[in-house]
């Protein structure tokens, strides 16, 4: 069983991994969405700071 706190620290962990290789302003704001995410109005945030092509390729790697 895991403790609430530990899932926590695994998404924000997977989160600065997978933005690992942007510049520091884009991965802060990118892992920002991605914690407070809102169906919808994330994607567009994401597409917005990231551009399209990132965008979809860090919301493929979160999926899986």
């Amino acid at each position: 069983m895991f403790r609430p706190s530990d899932l926590l620290k695994r998404r924000r962990r997977f989160f600065e991994e997978v933005t690992r290789d942007l510049d520091p302003g884009k991965r802060e704001a990118a892992i920002g969405i991605l914690e407070s995410w809102r169906e919808g109005e994330s994607d567009k945030e994401l597409v917005e700071v990231l551009g399209e092509e990132l965008a979809k390729k860090l919301l493929r790697k979160e999926k899986t």
